[in-house]
């Protein structure tokens, strides 16, 4: 069956880019390495179904850690989407305070609850993959909640 076959090609192409990676990064030994080899750290894999950009677009620690190289930290602002879905109006305000701007009255009919539904199932990992990604994620998150200061439960 086409879902299955997607399934096993999205599965052996990210067990194959994990094979290639660094003995840190595979063990999730934060300690070991540098912040610096951890923020110039390329995950270059190709494949031909997109996974291994989704596992790198994962990784925002890199992403705030080089910007926040680049901009005083007075002038960052990281954001997570959970709370733009559980209090969007605080958020907002948060911003707003952020930036110095007044605050806006927003319109109730803004915050609608409305649902992001999709139409297919989500594809589903083996569990030795998941187990890996999330080693390899683990990692990164710990460099996340020290460049923003929050505690991730993901």
């Amino acid at each position: 069956d086409r879902a299955y076959l997607a399934r096993k090609s999205m599965n052996d192409s990210v067990k194959r880019q994990l094979r290639e990676l660094p003995t840190w990064a595979k063990e999730g030994d934060l300690e070991s390495v540098s912040t610096e080899a951890l923020l110039n750290f390329k995950l270059d894999g190709s494949d031909s179904n997109g996974v291994w950009t989704m596992v790198r677009e994962g990784l925002y620690a890199i992403n705030v850690a080089q910007i926040k190289a680049i901009f005083p930290a007075s002038q960052v602002l990281v954001i997570k989407k959970d709370d733009l879905t559980v209090n969007p109006k605080a958020l907002l305000h948060q911003v707003e305070e952020f930036y110095g701007l007044d605050h806006y009255n927003y319109p109730s009919s803004l915050f609608s609850t409305k649902e992001n539904v999709n139409s297919h199932a989500k594809d589903q990992l083996d569990g030795k993959l998941e187990a890996e990604l999330r080693k390899l994620y683990a990692l990164y998150n710990k460099l996340l909640e020290h460049e923003t200061g929050w505690h991730l439960d993901w």
